[in-house]
């Protein structure tokens, strides 16, 4: 694809990419603002998104929406996108990975701020030496900016050419992921000083340059180093343990041991299983697992019923912390819980930069061992569910309801019939559904009254077991 370069100001010195077609691609931009207030009377952290093209009119837009007081907060996505995409269009995420046409940088987030002591009491040139010096000591190459975000840092290195995240193949892999391995490894080797190993792949937003932390300390985000570095990803990659030639001769052992046991399986005499059997021997015992995705069906299930999948803008937290609380039952690495949280329930939450904030607390219980359990109960009150939101729950029901079931499983199994089948055996051969009184051509008063007085015989009736 014709690469049309042009520095638009996404970060000093950034060059940035048309379409061959001279269109421009696009940028996500998240903004949060304070005084939202919901239908309900509740508040909501004020998320918005908005989608610019990546021109000097585009960024203009970006900095005058930095300007409006009223946003405490304004991201940028950190990818370019071919196109926007709106919860309207063919897509219900509106910043995704298949969306995503070319990078110009590899990122690092650093929350240095939790880690590292005085580091808010530095002045910005030992914040940026003590960053820059950490880098180098891990053998990464130097960075091209360091970015002061208000509280913590970003580290940037500027690719010389932008990689477009296109496959050589339909189903080949595509060269973003090799960007996402970078700033991988990158924040690993970065972990003693703060990294943020959630914010490596490539739809990632950080803090736009020029927006203000409102929220916490007012500060303004600015670079605060600028070494004029730009890299090659060839150059960047020669710093990851692996070469080229190793992943691909993994990647052929790899793919030779899976033919040779399908080989293998081949020339073994087929095995007939009891898939009953082998049913019956996983079904029994209460696990942490299996009842952690029960709360997250019924989670899914919620959002199904009240927004038809997504979950809407001031129910995200709430959402998002009870499936993070799931995970938790299971999931003991506390590096990670967050990662898998937002895998498991990425198709019904929409995970903003807040997140990882609103979700640190449970992060440090499952360091000492411990977690938040919600009971079912406080689970359904903190959700509001409704008495007809539970009936299609599992979990996250009242506990008469559980019983109810209980008990209608039991009767059940004792070959009792459900009440509408009870009513409509009862009914068969009843008065009410023969009518005699039409076949002898009187009303249904007088039939009965006929009965009262022994002039018509009553009919038997067979007797139902009613559940």
């Amino acid at each position: 694809m014709e690469q049309n370069l042009r520095v638009t100001g996404l970060w000093p010195a950034i060059k940035t990419p048309q379409k061959s077609d001279g269109s421009p691609l696009w940028l996500s931009v998240l903004t949060f603002q304070t005084g939202c207030v919901l239908n309900d009377g509740r508040e909501w952290n004020g998320s918005s998104r908005r989608w610019f093209p990546a021109t000097d009119k585009g960024m203009s837009d970006i900095r005058e929406l930095m300007s409006d007081t009223k946003y405490h907060a304004v991201y940028v996505s950190q990818s370019l996108f071919f196109e926007p995409k709106t919860k309207a269009g063919p897509h219900k995420t509106s910043a995704n990975k298949p969306g995503v046409a070319c990078l110009t940088h590899v990122w690092v987030d650093i929350d240095a701020y939790k880690v590292v002591p005085g580091w808010l009491d530095m002045s910005f040139d030992e914040q940026a030496s003590l960053l820059v010096g950490e880098a180098m000591l891990a053998g990464l190459p130097v960075p091209s900016l360091v970015v002061s975000s208000g509280r913590g840092a970003y580290l940037i290195w500027r690719l010389e050419d932008p990689i477009w995240n296109i496959s050589a193949t339909k189903n080949g892999r595509k060269p973003g992921s090799i960007i996402e391995a970078i700033n991988r490894h990158f924040a690993r080797q970065l972990l003693h000083i703060g990294s943020d190993m959630k914010c490596v792949d490539m739809t990632r937003v950080l803090r736009a340059e020029g927006s203000r932390h409102t929220a916490i300390t007012g500060a303004t985000v600015r670079v605060i180093h600028d070494s004029k570095m730009s890299y090659s990803v060839a150059d960047l990659r020669s710093a990851l343990p692996w070469s080229r030639e190793q992943v691909k001769a993994h990647k052929t052992a790899k793919k030779a041991r899976k033919k040779a046991k399908v080989e293998e399986a081949k020339k073994s005499p087929t095995r007939v299983y009891d898939f009953a059997g082998e049913k019956a021997k996983r079904e029994p015992g209460f696990t942490g697992f299996k009842y952690a995705h029960l709360i997250l069906t019924d989670l899914r299930k919620l959002a199904d019923l009240r927004w038809g999948g997504e979950v809407a803008e001031g129910y995200r937290d709430a959402f998002a912390h009870l499936a993070v609380s799931a995970v938790a039952r299971y999931h003991k690495n506390p590096e990670t819980l967050l990662c898998v949280a937002e895998r498991v329930a990425g198709d019904i939450v929409c995970f903003d930069e807040q997140f990882s904030q609103h979700n640190q607390t449970a992060v440090e219980l499952l360091k000492t061992g411990r977690k938040y359990a919600y009971s079912a109960q406080a689970m359904s009150d903190m959700l509001n569910v409704t008495p007809a939101e539970a009936e299609h729950l599992f979990v996250l029901c009242p506990a008469s309801l559980k019983e109810r079931r209980k008990k209608t499983q039991q009767r059940r199994a004792k070959g009792m019939v459900d009440r509408e089948t009870y009513n409509q055996k009862r009914l068969e051969g009843s008065a009410e559904a023969l009518k005699p009184w039409d076949t002898l051509g009187i009303s249904r008063r007088t039939y009965y009254n006929r009965i009262k007085a022994g002039l018509i015989a009553l009919p038997k009736v067979e007797t139902v077991v009613s559940a």
